[in-house]
């Protein structure tokens, strides 16, 4: 039984089904469009995001409804050695965030808070 999406997922969803409307899209890797998405959330307002969390909650809802017995059981996890980032990981995490100002200075096009 998958998890219920969190307010985040919700966002990204709704984000890259309008980028995919779009003749050309911003970035069609998965870790760049996360990146972007990601600086897009991080500059939103509460007001903004209350929309997501509003969803979330509903779906969590209708989630707890459908699984009444459901727990989380995360497996345990390895630790694992910390990596440190590359200069190419840098330079793309700069070209994402660049990206992502692009994007919210076109915001007035992009209705963040009429759910898809």
């Amino acid at each position: 039984i998958a998890r219920p999406p969190n307010a985040f997922i919700i966002f990204r969803s709704d984000f890259w089904a309008a980028e995919k409307l779009k003749p050309q899209p911003v970035e069609r890797n998965n870790a760049d469009i996360s990146r972007i998405v990601g600086h897009c959330w991080n500059s939103m307002d509460a007001a903004q995001k209350k929309v997501y969390y509003d969803r979330a909650a509903q779906l969590r809802e209708m989630h707890r409804l459908r699984y009444p017995d459901y727990r989380l059981k995360p497996a345990a996890r390895r630790p694992r050695a910390q990596k440190l980032k590359s200069g190419v990981v840098i330079e793309k995490e700069e070209r994402c965030r660049r990206l992502a100002s692009a994007i919210i200075g076109e915001a007035h096009q992009l209705d963040f808070n009429s759910p898809s």
